[in-house]
């Protein structure tokens, strides 16, 4: 059992394992994670929105019940 194992092992490590180096993306913009960047602060805006309908909603139910 443990020469399999081992065996599957073995197998993992050379199937992961790479031929040699890779060449890192060129950066467009300058900045190698500018769309990342660009999405989180997308996301930070949607936020805003998601928040400013949430207070819109809120405020007409609380006239609603009165």
């Amino acid at each position: 059992m443990k020469w399999l194992t081992m065996l599957w092992l073995c197998a993992g490590l050379v199937a992961c394992g790479g031929s040699g180096e890779q060449a890192a993306p060129e950066p467009r913009d300058g900045h190698i994670w500018k769309s990342q960047t660009d999405m989180v602060d997308r996301a930070h805006d949607v936020e805003g929105l998601l928040e400013d309908a949430s207070d819109r909603q809120r405020g007409q139910i609380e006239e609603q019940a009165q």
